[in-house]
């Protein structure tokens, strides 16, 4: 199975905290623009199909191509929901005519309060996509004028109306984005977003810790966050879902049972996976593909009909601490034997060091087969991983 993502850089406005890839303003309305990027994404796709595996059946040249079986597509970004929504239908059908997708695979799309209507949710379900990703980030009128989001309280519970009213008409699912650790965030705030979740019935909140990153707004004004405080807030918040069957199943991620996403499970169980778009990333068996973080340069290459992407192998020992970090987000960690079979190695008694140290600080928990992080230890989760470098 593999799992594919396409990046839609474009957005209305520029979040005060963000560092991903992504134009907004007056590059977001160059219809040019798009229309060339969304040209060089079609493109990047057909490419793809032959250097990413597809192979001719042997019974007969008319035999159809055949791929990875992919059973899960996600649109991020930027804001896809930004765009006009024909090109998420073209994209999604070139996907579809050029890789094995699987009938009832999950396919999300991210959008934010202010982009989403009624009209374009019954157009992204006719083309299939049957999940969606709503960048709330709060409830709090106060902490989105200071995250520079173009939406507030009101919008957010608009655009959730909506979706509920999908899924109650098509089966759709929506998931919440939502962040922690802002500065002068309390657990009142926490507790708006829980009443939320039970009014509309949200089953999977994925609450991402707030991170300064150089360059973005936040960062030349100086913010800074109190880690102690933003980990009280982690610790209370994993409680207060917890109490109302959303259960952590990651590190960031919560879900009622049957509701978690495919997708990024594939990113922490160290699947196969493909990106699409500028600075899009992949990964198939062992090779890391990176795209351009520049959207001329990665415009550029498609238009000679080249594949933009960079190769690099990663070698064992970075393979086996890739698939250490990924999995250990999880809560219920990983199986010796998966890590055994995969590289050939002991883990044991490769990692026999760091997991004594780490079992004598209470911070995993060992079985006879299996490595999980200490529940209430998550919030340790990078220094964790350090000892397994």
């Amino acid at each position: 199975m593999m799992s594919i993502y396409v990046h839609i850089p474009f957005c209305k406005s520029k979040c005060a905290y963000c560092d991903f890839v992504s134009t907004a303003d007056t590059k977001c309305n160059d219809a040019d623009l798009v229309n060339d990027y969304f040209v060089a994404l079609l493109d990047e796709i057909k490419l793809s199909a032959t250097e990413f595996g597809a192979q001719k059946n042997t019974k007969g040249s008319s035999a159809k191509i055949q791929s990875p079986k992919v059973n899960s597509i996600y649109f991020g970004g930027g804001t896809p929901s930004e765009v006009c929504v024909s090109y998420i239908g073209r994209v999604l059908k070139q996907i579809k005519n050029t890789f094995d997708v699987c009938q009832n695979a999950e396919i999300t799309l991210e959008t934010n309060p202010c982009s989403l209507t009624a009209k374009k949710l019954t157009e992204y379900t006719n083309f299939g996509i049957n999940r969606f990703s709503l960048g709330v980030q709060s409830f709090c009128d106060n902490t989105l004028k200071f995250l520079g989001r173009s939406h507030n309280s009101t919008d957010a519970l608009k655009a959730l109306s909506l979706l509920k009213n999908v899924r109650e008409s098509t089966g759709a699912n929506f998931s919440v984005d939502y962040l922690l650790g802002v500065p002068k965030q309390t657990k009142s705030d926490i507790d708006s977003l829980i009443d939320v979740v039970k009014e509309y019935n949200i089953t999977h909140v994925s609450a991402y810790g707030l991170k300064i990153e150089k360059g973005t707004p936040l960062y030349k004004a100086r913010t800074g966050i109190n880690e102690d405080h933003a980990a009280d807030l982690y610790e209370y918040l994993v409680e207060q879902l917890n109490d109302i069957k959303l259960n952590r199943y990651e590190v960031s991620n919560f879900a009622v049972s049957g509701f978690e996403s495919i997708h990024n499970l594939n990113y922490w169980n160290y699947g196969n996976f493909l990106g699409f778009g500028v600075s899009a990333a992949g990964f198939i068996d062992g090779v890391h593909y990176t795209n351009p973080k520049k959207l001329d340069a990665y415009i550029a290459k498609l238009s000679d009909k080249k594949l933009a992407s960079k190769k690099t192998k990663a070698p064992k020992s970075q393979q086996q601490f890739e698939y250490i970090m990924l999995n250990l987000r999880k809560e219920k960690g990983f199986n010796y034997t998966d890590f055994n079979k995969r590289f050939g190695s002991d883990f044991v008694k490769t990692y026999n060091t760091a997991l004594n140290e780490l079992s004598n600080k209470n911070l995993i928990i060992l079985t006879e087969n299996c490595v999980r992080v200490s529940p209430n230890k998550f919030y340790m989760l990078n220094t964790i991983i350090l000892e397994f470098l």
